[in-house]
This record gives C-alpha cells, sequence and structure tokens, in this order.
C-alpha cells in the first residue's frame, strides 16, 4: 500500500525536530565550558553536558522513529504514540496549573499532539498502512 500524504508529513517534521535537537545537543556539549553561555543558562558545565547529551539521544531516537514512521514499522508508530501521550498530559498540566500568558502555547501543545494523533490513527488509510 502507498504511504499516505499525512503519514509521510509527520514522518518529515518528527525527522526535522530530531535533527533540531541533535544539533542543539551538540551545540549544548560544545558551548558547556563557556564562560557566558555557563552564565546566561545558571548551569554547571557537568549539567549542560548532561542536558547535552539527553538532546543527542532523543534526537537521535527521534530520527529512528521518523524513519520507521515512512517505512509503515508499527513499533514506530507505538513510539510515537507514547510521545504523543506525554505531550497531551505536559500541555493538559500546563493549561491548568501554568499563569495565563503560558497557556496559549501549552494549548498549541494540545492542538499539535491531537492533530498528529489524527494524522497517525484516525484515518483509515493510516491504520492500512500500519497494519501490513
Amino acid at each position: 500500500m502507498k504511504r499516505p500524504i499525512y503519514v509521510t508529513i509527520t514522518a518529515l517534521l518528527t525527522f526535522v525536530v530530531g535533527a533540531l535537537q541533535l544539533g542543539m545537543g551538540v551545540f549544548v556539549v560544545a558551548k558547556r565550558h563557556d564562560a557566558k553561555f555557563l552564565a546566561d543558562t545558571s548551569a554547571s558545565s557537568s549539567t549542560l553536558f548532561a542536558l547535552g547529551l539527553g538532546l543527542i539521544g532523543v534526537g537521535v531516537v527521534m530520527a529512528l522513529v521518523a524513519i520507521g514512521l515512512m517505512r509503515g514499522s508499527r513499533l514506530a508508530r507505538g513510539i510515537f504514540f507514547v510521545g504523543l501521550v506525554f505531550q497531551l498530559a505536559g500541555g493538559v498540566y500546563s493549561v491548568v496549573t501554568l499563569q495565563h500568558d503560558t497557556r496559549v502555547g501549552a494549548a498549541s501543545t494540545i492542538v499539535g499532539a491531537l492533530v498528529s494523533f489524527y494524522m497517525l490513527f484516525g484515518s483509515e488509510k493510516a491504520r492500512l498502512f500500519f497494519a501490513k
């Protein structure tokens, strides 16, 4: 079966976000000893190193999930689903507990998660693509 356009769009966006996280992780690791960067972040070099490695790890996982989505992997779709659940939970928590000026961003997180959920789980074409 041909890959639905919604799946392609979701996978490409996932890959781009993963690449950006990977790049940010490399940047943070590279700048962890820079005095101005340390002052701006109010973090220690070891904290920045751990954060950078975490970003690199998440970026690599996201890129692999994106490739899996393009190939119709149910495992990649499941991992993506778990990420969506965390995104929804974080968005709901933020809307309920944070101040007014951050609620718009949190609400957009919820909307993005719901749109992504529909793109991979809501359409018949997507269900058939991942059922193979």
